[in-house]
């Protein structure tokens, strides 16, 4: 019994080692890039929807590069071409965001004038709500419903 006690306590120590040493686990940076903090703007506009305990709002950029590959550049994802996409969502169940096709419009227009400054490099702007997808193409002003 006790020498099984020493096996199993001396191959939890080789496991741990071999996690503590392995140089690929130490040298390998994160892989998820932070997206930008909100803007004043943001904040204050997304205060319209709800306090953060009934509502859960998340703001992503995306950037592309030449070839149309999704990548996210640190410190200019407004200067390259990118998606930004907006997700409100219900925290409790008490309540339900379905909004209109009029509301969404508004919504991505205001976001496209008033927070992104009629960025020449916004390609789309997307927006979940709890059930519906909707894609905002900021060039014509137009707006698709995708779900």
């Amino acid at each position: 019994m006790k020498k099984n006690i020493i096996i199993l306590i001396s191959v939890i120590i080789i496991i741990g080692l071999v996690f503590l040493l392995n140089p690929f686990y130490w040298l390998m940076g994160s892989r998820a890039i932070k997206q930008p903090v909100l803007s004043i703007e943001e904040e204050n506009y997304f205060k319209k929807f709800g306090s953060e305990d009934s509502v859960y709002i998340r703001r992503y950029y995306a950037n592309f590069d030449s070839n149309g590959k999704d990548t996210l550049y640190p410190n200019q994802f407004d200067k390259r071409t990118f998606d930004y996409t907006l997700a409100i969502q219900n925290s409790k169940n008490n309540r339900i965001f379905n909004f209109d096709e009029d509301s969404i419009l508004k919504i991505s227009i205001y976001i496209k004038k008033e927070i992104l400054k009629n960025n020449k490099k916004l390609r789309y702007i997307y927006i979940y709500d709890d059930f519906n997808e909707y894609k905002f193409i900021g060039n014509n002003e137009y707006l698709e419903k995708i779900k």
